[in-house]
């Protein structure tokens, strides 16, 4: 969270600084812009991030770009190919979470982008939105938090 919000806190201080406008990526969708690249066979592409321990942060993409299922927070599970109706014939997987979720099904996926974020991924989504005019002032760009942080109360000493 902390390293988030000190590059959002980063950018937004240059746009105010520069009177620029920002434009905001996310990063599954970065993933899956990456993902239809390498692989424009697959009609679906799953965008997902290991979270630590058997969670993940992910979200679902058409081929064409378009948001499936929108960026969510959950525990894998066996079950979780059919829950999303996913297929490993028809769906790319994308980002650091997918040979958690590769292993966790016990099914051979073959479209495997096993790559970590990095900025070259941001570029796609960024022009793209650049052309489109998609342009957010400063102020109101906001980061996304899919849970909420895991914080404990302070226990008192003896």
């Amino acid at each position: 969270y902390t390293s988030l919000r000190i590059g959002l806190a980063f950018a937004k201080g240059l746009g105010f600084a520069s009177k620029k406008p920002l434009i905001s990526v996310n990063s599954l969708n970065a993933l899956a812009t990456a993902s239809i690249a390498e692989f424009p066979e697959a009609e679906l592409h799953l965008s997902i991030i290991d979270a630590r321990r058997c969670d993940v942060y992910y979200a679902i993409y058409e081929a064409s770009g378009k948001e499936r299922h929108p960026p969510s927070f959950d525990t894998l599970g066996t079950e979780w190919p059919s829950k999303m109706g996913l297929a490993p014939q028809c769906c790319a997987l994308a980002g650091s979470g997918s040979s958690k979720w590769a292993s966790c099904t016990g099914l051979a996926w073959s479209m495997l982008l096993e790559r970590p974020l990095s900025a070259n991924m941001l570029i796609g989504p960024a022009l793209s939105a650049f052309h489109r005019g998609e342009w957010e002032t400063p102020h109101s760009i906001q980061p996304t938090y899919l849970r909420d942080p895991n914080i404990t109360q302070a226990r008192k000493k003896c």
